[in-house]
């Protein structure tokens, strides 16, 4: 009786979180049409922005990143970074500002199942998984790190069994320059957007404490 009466509770909840992630991805498409309408297909550019290369708007800091292994980590309060993301808390950090990380290697540099750009802010420990890009301004790194998530980088990316985009690769990426103007405006589009999503994350959070408390009832 007790299995049922979780088992009803937890589908119900699955449910919910299942509207909640549909409505995370919404959010996401709505970024990625905002994108294309605002500045085209990054790939074809018909409005013929200047073109440069990722090196010409972000300055690479890949030399101050240090591994750490599993066993040589100590918890604390600041993330570890690696190619898809945080992958632990460490007590120490070697980085204090907003910076984009690029993945290096691993194979979702082409299955592209998660972004391979992504910011990161405050203090912070980064692994030599993920290139550390130091970007000119918070709008072009906001402009950068969508821009990076929607291209096809395939010809940039060597190895075939642990695919791997070397900082040479990265730099050499062409992107894009539209007008700061325009930059700006999609970075406050954007920060609308994410207020949405933060709030949506927050209510998938608060689904998992009930899920937690069935699972102490068993």
């Amino acid at each position: 009786a007790i299995q049922a009466r979780i088992a009803r509770n937890l589908a119900s909840i699955d449910v919910l979180l299942g509207s909640l992630r549909c409505q995370l991805s919404t959010l996401d498409d709505l970024v990625k049409s905002q994108f294309v309408e605002m500045f085209g297909d990054p790939k074809s550019n018909p409005h013929g922005w200047d073109i440069g290369t990722i090196e010409t708007i972000a300055a690479n800091l890949d030399a101050k990143r240090v591994p750490i292994t599993q066993s040589d980590r100590e918890e604390g309060p600041y993330p570890y970074y690696g190619a898809t993301g945080a992958v632990d808390s460490v007590s120490g950090y070697i980085f204090d500002e907003r910076l984009l990380l690029v993945s290096e290697d691993g194979a979702n540099l082409l299955a592209r199942t998660y972004p391979i750009a992504f910011s990161i802010f405050g203090k912070t420990w980064v692994n030599n998984h993920a290139h550390v890009l130091k970007v000119q301004n918070e709008e072009t790194q906001v402009f950068l790190e969508k821009l990076i998530n929607m291209m096809d980088i395939s010809e940039f990316i060597t190895g075939s069994t642990q695919p791997k985009l070397t900082q040479k690769k990265l730099n050499q990426i062409p992107v894009m320059l539209p007008p700061m103007s325009l930059q700006r405006q999609f970075a406050e589009f954007v920060a609308r957007v994410d207020k949405l999503g933060f709030g949506i994350w927050l209510a998938c959070k608060s689904l998992h404490e009930p899920i937690t408390h069935f699972y102490h009832q068993i």
